[in-house]
């Protein structure tokens, strides 16, 4: 990546390529060939001179000098770390700089820019430079745009709002992004770092930059713990970086002001005060620099704070333990250090910004290497009972991993035509690709005719682009890239070597000694059909002449099911192209299943012939029900039967739709011999036997919803659908007879007992160890799939039996309910209490239903699933039947062979006896063929089965959840309408007992009425018939 890197990485000297010492006059260098060139004194040799100018004396008279005084404190360091980013001896050239319009241009990658003034100042106060890049060779800093400072340019933009291109690589959008760069020692690392700085001070961004974390744990720096936050911090070092931000970010915080007030101590800074007036607190007073950063950190989290960049260099160092010690005087631990501790914050995601980006990188200059790390790296989890550091994979969950590696010919040659023309090279003649991919090759410890900048670039030449995840981000390819496979323009660190002698002598040179480490195995696919096990003799394609090599040919491997990510995606050659090729993401088209991807694998199995892979083009479709089960027989020989009802458009069948009667011990016959007929096919299993309750209703019909599933699965597999034995179980009217007659002419293996009854095990004299780590990879992840499955399958069944313990206690309130209503006098009363005793035997019933639909939902997929586990684990055995088979075979050849050889020996003539032990050594060869072929399909075969569960898994969970959750919607929509109507009944009756008691007021008012009124009645005739009386005698006196 950067220039500077190319004179040391191409320090070598040759006839193609030859450097010039040229030095500067202000270099050390020069000043120590000066003076090795000082003439000796006369009379006194080179030697003797060089002992007294050690002794400190002078070259004449002996007399002693006056030693020269020490170095002021620090002034050592400061000569040591200083960096020299100009030479202006060097030749200028004029390069265009660096800047936000140029980096997001796609024709630029590759292409040569200049860093302006300005940036550079910004970026010498943030440290961004380093020694180790050698940037005092050129006239002005400069880098090469590579394709992954492209991609964080574009990152870049995009947060801060801008249009740009979107990439299928890019799927982790948002205003706060988090990632992590690694890579070998010498990949650009710390380059793209600087580059990111740099387009974010162009971009007014703040930017907070860590240049060496290896400062914050080497225990050199005071330290004392906070008691607010626990944390350690560290004073001065914090007081040191808070000066270097608001150097570098003067123009875009003297605009920014606090929106709180700060009190530290005896220091207050009001509300509304410029944040740079808090920066310069901190950076003066180191007392309070801590709680300064703090706040700076809190204010730049304001949703109208500017975006952040925050950038760590050696993340290396903070994963691990530090030097310092607590009281009692225990390692503390670099999480544990508050500077570390917030950038970790923004890394996990546990603190963001608005808008920013959080940029850590490692390094292997001298880092100290972290096992958790690189597992966190790898999206590996930690081994179980592992004493790694547990703090390092929260801490990058949520980072995006982007693996950098060496640069590709176009970006190498850019630098060394830079570095020719700066006067750093000399070349003889044009500088072609063939000189640049000479240089690349013997950097990369190749032969020349390896050379991986030819026609195709090789696995070797550069480490795998970034590749988005799943999950959380870019994830590593594991290719293996060294330090000696770094180009020269990919880092400060990158050693590109130069031939120092022709090309024709370049492979003779001895190869250095290979370091020990970790070496991963790559797997590339070759044209061979030999198989693992190695030539097959005679009848194995002529093995007794020598094969001319094959070249490896490009494979486009199948992705291993999720969520196992242990194992590497195989490396094949790519032609020459950009690295945005690469980098784009490989969409795989849905994978047909038909007889042509088998024919494409070469998978050759008993019982699928010619015949059977020249079928229809078109797949028939089927429609199989499993209905009425019904129990027959007496009492000993009693059993379920079902009616199995076939709807197809396929013509291997007389009718399109007939139906049969068939009883469990069918389905166990048809999963029994499509088993055997179909080797390394996984088969639809049927339910498992069921002693006690088998004709219970429940049980039944769960037994029947798996049975039609099972037999919908089995049509709906292009290799099962073929096999005869399906077609006579679905059609054939007497299938015990047709069975038998099968088994005469051929009958199943004989197996041992094991999962329903077939297949539990076989007898062989050694432990198979699985080779294939795909394979191994794969049987574990379904161990801990099957064993999750079984505690979902637990919690459902708690589940379960929860809603029938609800239904349980329903039914026992309805009738406790019932029976007080019946004794209860009161109608207003007795009525409510037999409505509610209605409506418990609704929510009985509701929560049977329910139950019900739990077990026909996601209980029957998850025990159809454990149960398919089951039937892959068959099909592993049955590949390591055909893996013994092999060995089997190969050691009766070698048996015959021997015998052959032994008799050959012998010089006797037995022609008779020769014939027939060479009839018999070519029937192995033959059989041990046939076994090699069958075992290589198997495995074939198995991956596709394995890729169809895993996508099938999905589907069929995907479905029983959403089913799942529907029927509980829908049934707590039931049970709220009952409720409601049972609250309506209460007011409707409640209304008609006012009517009526309403009424009966009025009657009793009337009656009342009409008794008052004969009671007036009747004392008024009481009162007038004395009066009368009265009258009469007077009238009858007159």
């Amino acid at each position: 990546m950067v220039l500077s890197t190319g004179w040391r990485c191409l320090r070598a000297t040759g006839n193609a390529i030859r450097t010039v010492p040229t030095y500067a006059s202000f270099s050390t260098s020069t000043v120590r060939l000066t003076k090795s060139s000082k003439p000796a004194a006369k009379g006194m040799s080179r030697t003797q001179q060089m002992t007294q100018q050690r002794a400190g004396f002078k070259n004449k008279g002996g007399v002693q000098e006056k030693p020269k005084a020490p170095y002021k404190p620090g002034e050592r360091k400061k000569l040591r770390t200083t960096i020299i980013l100009s030479n202006t001896n060097a030749p200028r050239i004029d390069a265009p700089f660096l800047d936000v319009e140029n980096s997001l241009d796609e024709n630029a990658v590759g292409a040569i820019f200049s860093l302006e003034d300005t940036d550079i100042d910004k970026l010498r106060t943030l440290d961004a430079f380093r020694r180790t890049q050698d940037w005092k060779f050129f006239h002005r800093p400069s880098t090469v745009l590579r394709y992954e400072s492209l991609l964080v340019a574009e990152k870049l933009a995009r947060i801060s709002g801008e249009q740009v291109p979107e990439r299928k690589s890019e799927r982790h959008h948002g205003t706060f992004q988090r990632m992590v760069v690694y890579g070998p020692k010498g990949s650009g690392k710390s380059i793209l770092m600087l580059q990111t700085m740099a387009l974010a001070l162009q971009r007014n961004w703040v930017v907070i930059n860590i240049p060496n974390a290896h400062d914050l744990v080497i225990g050199h720096t005071e330290y004392e713990l906070d008691t607010e936050s626990g944390l350690w911090k560290q004073p001065v070092y914090t007081s040191q970086l808070l000066s270097k931000i608001g150097d570098a970010n003067r123009a875009v915080l003297q605009d920014m002001t606090t929106n709180k007030a700060y009190k530290f101590g005896k220091i207050e800074i009001e509300a509304g005060s410029p944040i740079a007036k808090l920066i310069a607190i901190g950076a003066k007073d180191s007392t309070v620099s801590h709680e300064c950063f703090m706040a700076l950190l809190e204010q730049l989290e304001r949703p109208e704070s500017p975006p952040t960049l925050f950038t760590l260099d050696v993340l290396n160092e903070i994963m691990q333990f530090s030097e310092y010690r607590d009281p009692d005087f225990k390692l503390i631990h670099a999480h544990d250090l508050a500077i570390p501790n917030a950038f970790l914050a923004y890394l996990s995601g546990k603190r963001q910004f608005p808008k920013g980006l959080i940029m850590g990188a490692t390094s292997g200059s001298g880092a100290p290497r972290c096992e958790a790390l690189d597992l966190a790296l790898a999206h590996e989890p930690l081994p179980n009972f592992s004493k790694l550091d547990q703090r390092v994979a929260p801490s990058m969950k949520r980072a995006e991993r982007w693996p950098l590696g060496p640069m590709d010919t176009t970006e190498a040659k850019s630098l060394l035509e830079y570095c020719r023309h700066s006067g750093l090279l000399r070349i003889q003649g044009e500088l072609s690709d063939e000189k640049v991919a000479q240089a690349y090759a013997l950097s990369s410890d190749l032969p020349h005719e390896d050379s991986p900048w030819g026609d195709e670039r090789s696995i070797n030449s550069r480490s795998p682009a970034p590749v988005i995840t799943d999950d959380s981000g870019f994830k590593d390819n594991d290719d293996d890239t060294t330090e000696s496979s770094a180009a020269p323009a990919a880092a400060p660190s990158s050693e590109v070597a130069v031939p120092a002698s022709p090309p024709q002598a370049s492979s003779a040179g001895r190869r250095p000694t290979r370091r020990p480490g970790r070496h991963v195995v790559r797997a590339v696919a070759i044209d061979d059909d030999l198989g693992p096990l190695g030539p097959l003799g005679p009848l194995g394609g002529d093995s007794a002449e020598p094969s001319e090599p094959t070249t490896p040919q490009p494979l486009q491997e199948v992705l291993p099911p999720q969520p196992p990510v242990k194992e590497a995606a195989a490396a094949a050659p790519i032609p020459q192209q950009r690295k945005r090729d690469v980098l784009e993401s490989i969409v795989l088209g849905e994978d047909e299943d038909s007889e042509a991807i088998r024919r494409s694998m070469g998978v050759r199995l008993p019982g699928i012939g010619p015949s059977a892979e020249g079928g229809a083009s078109q797949k028939p479709v089927f429609e199989i029900h499993v209905g009425d089960p019904h129990k027959v027989g007496d009492l000993t020989t009693a059993h379920t039967v079902y009616n199995v009802r076939t709807k197809t458009t396929s013509k291997a069948f007389k009718v399109p739709e007939f139906s049969v009667e068939r009883r469990y011990s069918d389905f166990l016959w048809l999963y029994k011999v499509l088993n055997s007929n179909n080797p390394g096919v996984v088969v639809p299993p049927p339910p498992e036997k069921q002693a006690v309750g088998r004709f219970d209703e429940n049980f039944v019909e769960t037994r029947r919803a798996a049975l039609e599933r099972m037999l919908n699965r089995i049509c709906q597999h292009p290799i099962l659908l073929q096999d005869s034995d399906l077609k006579l179980f679905l059609e054939s009217e007497a299938l015990n007879v047709d069975i038998k007659q099968r088994e005469k002419q051929s009958p199943l293996p004989q197996e041992s007992k094991g999962f329903l009854g077939f297949g539990g095990g076989f007898s062989t004299t050694s432990k198979f160890i699985e080779t294939d780590d795909w394979f191994h990879d794969r049987r574990q992840y379904l161990d801990a799939l099957e064993l999750q499955l079984k505690n979902l399958l637990k919690a459902v069944d708690g589940v379960i039996k929860q809603r029938k313990d609800l239904s349980e206690a329903a039914a026992d309130f309805s009738s406790s309910l019932h029976a007080l209503s019946t004794v209860e006098l009161s109608k207003s009363l007795s009525s409510p209490l037999d409505h509610l005793s209605l409506l418990q035997v609704r929510i009985k019933e509701l929560h049977e239903r329910q139950a019900q639909q739990d077990v026909l939902t996601i209980g029957i997929t998850v025990d159809e699933y454990i149960r398919i586990i089951s039937s892959i684990k068959l099909a592993f055995q049955q590949r390591q039947r055909a893996f013994y088979s092999c060995h089997a075979a190969e050691s009766e050849l070698v048996k015959r062979r021997t015998t052959f050889e032994k008799l050959q020996r012998q010089g006797k003539t037995q022609q008779d006896r020769l014939t027939q032990l060479s009839a018999e050594v070519a029937d192995s060869e033959r059989k041990l063929h046939q076994a090699r072929v069958l075992f290589e399909d198997m495995g074939r075969l198995m991956r596709a089965e394995l890729e169809r569960f895993e996508r099938e898994k999905v589907e069929d969970f995907k479905s029983a959840v959403e089913t799942f959750l529907e029927s509980s919607v829908e049934a707590q929509k039931e049970l709220i309408e009952l409720w409601e109507s049972y609250l309506l009944q209460l007011d409707r009756e409640e209304a008609e007992m006012g009517q009526i008691a309403r009424e009966q007021g009025k009657k009793v008012e009337e009656q009342e009425q009409e008794q008052e009124q004969e009671q007036e009645e009747e004392e008024g005739q009481q009162m007038d018939t004395p009066v009368q009386r009265k009258v009469g005698e007077d009238e009858e006196e007159d």
